[in-house]
């Protein structure tokens, strides 16, 4: 079994739903496992106490918890019932389930897939199950905001677009300059993403014109959303699958940061990736329209068509 090829949302959820259906048959303290690679240590099914199994490699380098909905052990041995096998060295992730309820059941197995790629990639994903414990203490349902998809879709439309994606990688979140989503030595640069057919964003007098407008760009990125097109799980692939091991760690890492949970959970959101790619334009910081602040404004907050009057986009590259 290749696991990321044979377990995706729909077939986890269709072995959630069906294995339920024959808990009683379960002996107590033994799961059930409907797919089992052994070559991967990777498996889906279901506990003999109604929980939805996530069957793992063991991960050494985190510890147990327990949430309100899941529980997770990076090292046990478990005894599983169709195949009378016991297994050893594994991790095992539990989610309470709730078979008649057809969206827990998706969120559950599109944080299965989620945590399979990661294991799949790194050979390891203990860090990021506890990255989303918040999301195992919240019935698993999680309301990402559209404005951190459509951000992050523009960041990363940013990277896809340089010369030198690993080099340019090192300036993306730089923690000493946190305001802006890029900086370097001789630059900084926000991203500005919306799902408008017109470049309308929103500004603050914090980043524009900043401290020093002379090296201070704006990116704008039209995010053309489709009803077929790059799913945004595909379109994290592309972007992971462009960078080195290390980045791809980090990378991912940030993301989880931002949404709370894993991109595979975002499985509601398509966009024209070409397009967006197409529509990445670069403008300085002093070609921003803005408001005058007079004596006694400390600060302002705008929302600004910088396509008006004639715009002045330049060239822009992170790695100049």
């Amino acid at each position: 079994m290749n696991s990321k090829a044979n377990l995706n949302t729909r077939k986890i959820s269709e072995i959630l739903i069906e294995t339920r259906n024959r808990i009683e048959s379960i002996p107590q303290e033994t799961i059930r496992l409907v797919e089992f690679d052994s070559s991967s240590g990777i498996g889906v099914g279901i506990s003999s106490e109604k929980e939805a199994v996530l069957v793992l490699p063991g991960q050494s380098n985190v510890t147990s918890f327990q949430t309100r909905y899941a529980a997770f052990d990076p090292w046990v041995e478990l005894n599983e019932v169709d195949e009378n096998r016991f297994l050893t060295d594994k991790a095992i992730l539990k989610c309470k389930l709730d078979t008649d309820n057809l969206k827990t059941v998706e969120a559950i197995a599109a944080i299965f897939v989620g945590v399979i790629d990661l294991q799949d990639r790194f050979g390891e994903c203990g860090a990021a199950i506890w990255q989303m414990k918040t999301v195992f203490d919240s019935g698993f349902i999680v309301d990402i905001p559209e404005n951190s998809i459509v951000g992050l879709i523009g960041e990363i439309i940013i990277l896809l677009d340089s010369r030198e994606i690993d080099k340019a990688f090192q300036f993306w979140r730089n923690k000493n300059l946190a305001k802006y989503d890029f900086s370097g030595t001789n630059f900084r640069l926000d991203a500005k993403s919306t799902l408008s057919e017109r470049r309308i964003h929103h500004f603050s007098s914090s980043q524009i014109p900043g401290q020093n407008p002379e090296i201070t760009f704006i990116a704008s990125i039209l995010v053309n959303r489709v009803e077929k097109g790059t799913s945004f799980p595909d379109f994290v692939s592309i972007f992971l699958n462009s960078l080195s091991t290390d980045n791809q760690r980090v990378g991912i890492q940030r993301i989880i940061e931002t949404l709370g949970v894993h991109p595979s959970y975002v499985c509601d959101f398509e966009f024209d990736y070409e397009a967006t790619l197409d529509s990445l334009r670069y403008l300085t910081a002093r070609d921003i329209p803005r408001p005058v602040q007079t004596d006694g404004v400390l600060s302002m907050n705008w929302k600004a068509d910088v396509e008006l009057n004639s715009p002045k986009f330049t060239e822009f590259d992170l790695l100049k």
